[in-house]
């Protein structure tokens, strides 16, 4: 596993953000020549989705782009990059998966923020789906 520049770990960090509106699947390009010189996005399955906010956006299904995962080039042609948006600032659904501070329990027995195991757990099968391929 080769380290990332502050460079790309910035753009990387920055650019699930760019893909909250595109639909789930849909093929994310990268902005950056800091990311695309090293990573291409286009390889894997598209955006992934994840359910944030409270129990009506689960039954209904309402998702937003969390992750993007991008196939490394170049002096990265063994890695993957994945990167998984935080919360954003102006989504009410994002603030009430914040609201939900207790703590779980994720799958190694760590104790993590309720919310955000939630929201994991909702991206986790196309998650998987997509990183399996590129693991191997």
């Amino acid at each position: 596993m080769n380290t990332l520049t502050p460079r790309i770990a910035v753009w990387l960090a920055r650019e699930p953000y760019e893909a909250q509106k595109i639909a789930a699947g849909r093929r994310f390009t990268s902005k950056s020549e800091a990311l695309t010189d090293y990573f291409d996005f286009s390889q894997t399955g598209g955006v992934i989705h994840a359910t944030s906010g409270s129990v009506l956006s689960t039954l209904f299904n309402r998702t937003t782009g969390f992750a993007i995962v991008g196939k490394g080039k170049g002096r990265f042609s063994s890695d993957v990059a994945l990167g998984i948006r935080g919360t954003n600032m102006k989504s009410g659904r994002d603030w009430f998966s914040n609201a939900n501070a207790s703590l779980a329990t994720a799958d190694n027995n760590s104790m993590v923020h309720s919310g955000f195991q939630k929201v994991f757990r909702s991206m986790q099968p196309a998650l998987e789906k997509q990183l399996a391929p590129l693991l191997d």
